[in-house]
């Protein structure tokens, strides 16, 4: 991750042990990834995995 100006940049991929844990690095504080990252269709990751496993 390399800072430019007043933001955090990733440079390379980036793997994370949760979603949530991705979501609380981006926004700085705890966050439900499962609901809160949505694909561009507005699909939830929570609603892609709960399809994966049924």
């Amino acid at each position: 991750m390399e800072i430019r100006g007043d933001e955090y940049v990733f440079v390379k991929d980036q793997l994370f042990s949760s979603p949530s844990t991705a979501g609380a690095v981006v926004v700085g504080g705890n966050i439900n990834g499962r609901i809160t990252w949505k694909t561009t269709t507005g699909r939830t990751f929570q609603q892609l995995e709960d399809e994966a496993l049924s």
